[in-house]
């Protein structure tokens, strides 16, 4: 596969045991490019990403590619996401990360609901000692 063009009739070179060549990122975003030019967006993902999901949960491409802005960009402007050992590692960080959004979001509410208690509260108030005012008005008025 070394040095022959990357068609969309191309099989991806995947990191095997050992000493070999694998195809790098870059590689296989021109494959991705030239399954789309002949078969259009849904059916070069679709094609794309089965072929992806092929490799050994340890091959280069597979764990390198994730870490690579330029590489995640690509796939992502083409509706695709993926997946490997670093994103399962960093899980963990996402789950935190999401943690704290929860916390920032139920602070975010609370605060919200102070704001609403803050008039509320003293209107309550108000129709209570009106409304107490009211009874004890008629109490007096019929005795």
């Amino acid at each position: 596969m070394l040095g022959e063009a990357i068609t969309h009739e191309s099989t991806p070179d995947y990191d095997d045991w050992g000493i070999d060549t694998w195809w790098n990122c870059d590689q296989w975003i021109e494959w991705h490019k030239a399954l789309k030019s002949t078969f259009g967006t849904n059916e070069a993902n679709r094609i794309w990403m089965e072929a992806w999901n092929k490799q050994g949960f340890f091959d280069k491409p597979l764990n390198y590619c994730q870490f690579k802005e330029n590489f995640n960009l690509y796939l992502q402007s083409q509706g695709m996401e993926i997946t490997g050992v670093g994103k399962v590692l960093l899980l963990p960080g996402k789950l935190l990360s999401q943690a704290s959004d929860v916390v920032d979001n139920t602070a975010s509410s609370v605060k919200n609901a102070t704001s609403v208690l803050q008039w509320l509260l003293p209107l309550s108030v108000i129709g209570l000692v009106v409304g107490a005012g009211y009874v004890a008005y008629n109490k007096i008025a019929n005795e």
